[in-house]
């Protein structure tokens, strides 16, 4: 290899950790310049080189969170085009971009194309992944919404599956240089001792002997370098310390609540429900079912079967957090306006508008109350709530909202924050560590 090659692959690396952080911290402006720089790099290695992919494929999802969806839409193509040369037509990657274009085509009610994009995301992924999948439900979910937009619901009612409108979050990243996570295994959260946890990082200081608050010191450490690996590692090391001689104690809910969202994030949702559903189940048992932790916790479960599209469950949870933060004593919390929130956000994916308007207005009303008028959460909200007026062609009620609108459900999961007197309550609130 020519050392001008070697600098220029030097170069698309640092572009694309860059770029790729920017994404992660929601820096999409600043995410999109850093992409197009890596693009110029990876043009030079030619057409059926999968880095080229990736960038192509990087910078379409940049583009899709920035809501500009035709150029999301030329890049994806590009990207889509590679794969399908280099990968074969059945490869899982183009299952993943095909599923990401027919959203956009979606969103533009371009329904034919989408269709067609749908089928072959269906196809691929349900022989990889089985119709159970959580990738493959929710596909089935968009596609069942577009056939009943389209006047074809005895087709959707052939899905078995609840219709819902494509989202932001909804993205699918490819299989390319994405890290392999090791699950973790029944025995780690129900024996008292655990079996030995995967290997050991180069922090050759960790020891399988710490406290609670040890472990608890490092796990943040490696968050705080953005090794989320290295954090989930140490959270399962964790577990015999957490939980002690009785598991019903905080800390052990703590370290399944934090095992949980490393998983979640890493989309390993089997991991992810069995450890948010231990911690509820925990904190049901000793706390009640009306304490705020409690509340927390079925707002943690939702959140995961929301992004696992099992929109009954979601809505069964979202509905009892509401009802927990309701019974509070204070009436109007933010607790209570982001319960509120994601109730509304689970209608609207359903096109469920009377509901969702009803919930909406509350929560709307109660963020501007809490958070003033230009607060990033009052914005959020103003945003879906304009989209919901669109749809059901109110477009005259939803123009003063057009500003803050860009057309397109967040698809955020609100977290639910934890006040300073709730904090003296037995220590059982978690912080979560994604806010998004």
């Amino acid at each position: 290899m020519s050392i001008a090659s070697n600098r220029k692959s030097a170069d698309w690396t640092k572009h694309v950790a860059s770029a790729d952080k920017a994404t992660l911290e929601g820096k999409y402006d600043y995410a999109e310049a850093t992409w197009l720089l890596a693009l110029q790099e990876a043009e030079d290695f030619g057409e059926d080189d999968r880095r080229l992919a990736f960038t192509l494929e990087k910078l379409s999802e940049c583009l899709w969170f920035l809501n500009r969806l035709d150029e999301a839409m030329t890049y994806g193509n590009r990207a889509l085009n590679v794969y399908i040369r280099v990968l074969g037509p059945s490869h899982h990657d183009v299952g993943a971009i095909s599923g990401n274009m027919a959203r956009i085509h979606h969103l533009q009610n371009k329904y034919p194309e989408a269709e067609g994009l749908y089928k072959r995301a269906l196809e691929i992924k349900a022989s990889a992944l089985g119709q159970q999948h959580p990738d493959v439900q929710q596909l089935r979910s968009s596609y069942a919404d577009l056939l009943q937009t389209v006047g074809r619901p005895d087709e959707a009612l052939q899905l078995m599956t609840s219709a819902s409108m494509p989202t932001k979050k909804q993205w699918r990243k490819t299989e390319t240089y994405k890290k392999t996570i090791k699950p973790v295994s029944q025995s780690k959260l129900d024996s008292p001792s655990t079996p030995r946890p995967p290997q050991a990082s180069d922090d050759a200081s960790l020891s399988i002997n710490l406290s609670f608050a040890e472990y608890k010191s490092q796990a943040e450490r490696a968050m705080q370098k953005g090794d989320t690996l290295e954090a989930l590692r140490i959270w399962i090391m964790s577990l015999p310390s957490a939980r002690g001689a009785d598991e019903n104690n905080p800390n052990h809910c703590y370290a399944l609540e934090s095992i949980a969202e490393l998983s979640l994030r890493n989309e390993q949702f089997k991991d992810a429900d069995r450890c948010f559903q231990k911690s509820f189940d925990i904190k049901q048992r000793v706390l009640g079912k009306n304490h705020p932790a409690v509340g927390h916790a079925a707002s943690n479960l939702a959140k995961l079967y929301y992004a696992m599209c099992d929109y009954g469950k979601a809505e069964t949870l979202s509905s009892f957090a509401v009802s927990v933060f309701e019974h509070a004593p204070q009436k109007e919390s933010t607790d209570l306006a982001c319960a509120l929130h994601n109730l509304a956000t689970l209608y609207h994916v359903q096109r469920k508008y009377d509901q969702a308007e009803t919930y909406y207005q509350r929560a709307m009303t109660m963020k501007q109350k809490l958070f003033g008028p230009n607060h990033p959460e009052t914005l959020s909200i103003l945003k879906s709530y304009a989209n919901l007026l669109k749809s059901t062609h109110r477009e005259e009620q939803a123009r003063h909202l057009d500003d803050c609108a860009d057309g397109m459900i967040t698809g955020s999961w609100k977290v639910i924050q934890v006040s300073q007197n709730e904090q003296l309550t037995g220590g059982w609130n978690q912080v979560l560590l994604n806010e998004d």
